[in-house]
């Protein structure tokens, strides 16, 4: 039986802790590296104390048919911004070798897989989920409160680096953005029961 009252307290507890730690340790390291890196002993510290299960996590394989969704996805973006840049720029495709290309992005794709899925999958996608599922939010608060949390995390970097930091008519753009990328890696998290799922989208993406 879920105790209503305290629903509320550890997912609240984990995004406000989230949304401070990460800058904090970056401000205070100037190492712009640690803004991600501190997320697995976040997730893993939150796990211990909310004693959620590997599966409330999503540590498992899952629904197979959720990373056919979680490829297409992004493969689909990048061909049709490719084409848009394409049709509207005086892009010189004439040199461009697809076995190089292709080689880079499965190196990078699988560097970004591991960071994502050891960094924010884990977090976002695998303890704060598994804290709203296992506290009884319904998917449209899971989907909103992670893609949120998510967005904000995001919008914290861009506050405490310079180099980040967006116009003030881009970073709606940029935030809403975060927002529906948070959306989809939630959908994916839902559809498989599985963080790795959305983390072969991000690291993709």
């Amino acid at each position: 039986m879920i105790d209503k009252g305290n629903r509320w307290l550890w997912p609240a507890l984990g995004s406000i802790a989230v949304l401070v730690i990460s800058p904090l340790v970056t401000s205070l390291t100037g190492q712009v590296n640690a803004y991600a890196l501190v997320l697995l002993p976040l997730a893993l510290l939150m796990w211990a104390v909310t004693r959620l299960s590997s599966r409330d996590l999503g540590l498992r394989l899952g629904n197979l048919n959720a990373y056919v969704l979680s490829l297409l996805y992004p493969i689909a973006v990048m061909v049709l911004t490719g084409i848009v840049v394409w049709l509207t720029s005086d892009m010189q495709a004439n040199n461009i070798q697809l076995s190089d290309v292709g080689r880079r992005v499965l190196y990078l794709f699988l560097i970004y897989f591991i960071g994502a899925l050891l960094t924010e999958e884990v977090f976002f996608r695998g303890w704060l989920w598994g804290a709203l599922e296992k506290r009884g939010f319904k998917l449209g608060a899971k989907l909103v409160w992670t893609g949120s949390v998510f967005s904000l995390w995001h919008l914290a970097v861009t506050i405490i680096l310079p180099e980040l930091r967006f116009s003030k008519t881009i970073l709606p753009i940029y935030l809403g953005n975060i927002f529906l990328i948070g959306l989809c890696f939630g959908l994916l998290r839902q559809k498989s029961g599985s963080i790795l799922a959305p983390s072969v989208c991000h690291g993709l993406w």
